[in-house]
C-alpha cells in the first residue's frame, strides 16, 4: 500500500481592525498539522466579504474576495483575486478583481461547477460597484471562462431572466442545463 497525504486550503480573514489579511494555510491531513501559510493579501481600511475557493478546470486555484469600504453603511468596493499555480505554495493578485468581458464588475463569487473543462460560476455585480450600468445588468449572474479564469463572459443575469431580486446562490450541473 501506499500512504494518501491529502491537504486542505483554509483561507482565513481577520478584519479585527478594519484591515484586511487574507492568509492561507495549508494543512496536511495525515499528520495534522499545518505545512505551509502565507499572508496574501493586505489593505487598509476595508472590509472583506464573501471569500471563495475555486479550482480551475487546468487544476489552478484562484480566491475571490470581497472587498467593502469602511463606512457607516458597508458599500462594495469591488473584488479582489488571487490566483496560485502550485496547489497553494505561492500566490499572485489581481488587483483589477472579477470584470467581465463588457466591463460589468462583480463584488462576490458564490459557486462554480466544471462542465467540459469550461468554469461556471455564480457571481453578483451590484449598483455598488458599477455605479453607472444599467439596472438590467445587475444581479447575480452565472458567469462562463473557457480559459481557466483569465476572461469571463456573462451567461445569464438570473434576476433579469427570473425577474426575482436574488443576492446569492447556489450552482450545478445537470444532464438538462443548470439549477
Amino acid at each position: 500500500g501506499f500512504d494518501l497525504v491529502t491537504r486542505t486550503l483554509e483561507i482565513s480573514i481577520s478584519d479585527e481592525t478594519k484591515d484586511i489579511v487574507i492568509e492561507a494555510a495549508v494543512f496536511d491531513t495525515v499528520e495534522e498539522k499545518t505545512v505551509n501559510t502565507a499572508v496574501l493579501y493586505q489593505l487598509s481600511s476595508r472590509n472583506a466579504t464573501n471569500p471563495e475557493i475555486i479550482k480551475m478546470p487546468n487544476g489552478e486555484l484562484f480566491v475571490f474576495v470581497g472587498i467593502q469600504v469602511v463606512v457607516s453603511s458597508a458599500i462594495n468596493d469591488a473584488s479582489v483575486v488571487l490566483r496560485s499555480t502550485d496547489n497553494g505554495k505561492n500566490w499572485t493578485t489581481d488587483s483589477n478583481g472579477l470584470v467581465d468581458g463588457s466591463g460589468l464588475k462583480y463584488s462576490a463569487v458564490y459557486d462554480s461547477v466544471v462542465v467540459d473543462n469550461d468554469i461556471y460560476i455564480l457571481a453578483n455585480a451590484t449598483d455598488d460597484v458599477n455605479t453607472t450600468a444599467a439596472t438590467s445588468t445587475l444581479g447575480v449572474h452565472i458567469l462562463k471562462s473557457i480559459d481557466n479564469g483569465q476572461n469571463w463572459t456573462s451567461v445569464k443575469n438570473l434576476n433579469y431572466e427570473t425577474g426575482a431580486k436574488l443576492s446569492e446562490g447556489s450552482i450545478e450541473s445537470t444532464k438538462d442545463g443548470f439549477i
